[in-house]
């Protein structure tokens, strides 16, 4: 597995794009509905997938264990939202601890790990 994260509109997708080789049709984008595609090469915004199991009641890292035979290729690209000020709003929290939680957990298991920010990755593993 490799992590890319970053802040929104940092570069990440663009850098997955020219680094690994990869197209457009090659990356799922996750939005707000629960889809999410585990055989793409790429998964991005998974922040997104995550509010949607947080809002529905479902389990975050359970999906997550159950389908990381799924995700040992994969390249993960999430916005970091984890700055910022704290939402107030209970679900917005338990996203925002939820993402960095299992962020984490992909950054342990990944063999590379890249920060971008203003467009400049910067490996941190």
């Amino acid at each position: 597995m490799i992590v890319v994260f970053g802040g929104a509109y940092q570069g990440k997708r663009e850098f997955v794009l020219s680094e690994f080789k990869l197209t457009e049709e090659d990356i799922f984008v996750c939005q707000t509905d629960g889809k999410i595609d585990l055989n793409k090469k790429a998964i991005a915004h998974l922040e997104r997938f995550i509010l949607y199991r947080i809002q529905e009641g479902l389990g975050v890292f359970d999906f997550f264990e159950e389908n990381s035979g799924k995700l040992e290729e994969s390249i993960i690209i999430c916005d970091d939202i984890s700055c910022g000020v704290v939402p107030v709003d209970k679900t917005l929290r338990l996203w925002r601890d939820n993402t960095g939680k299992q962020m984490q957990i992909f950054c342990r298991k990944a063999r590379e790990v890249y920060r971008v920010y203003c467009g400049i990755a910067e490996r941190l593993k």
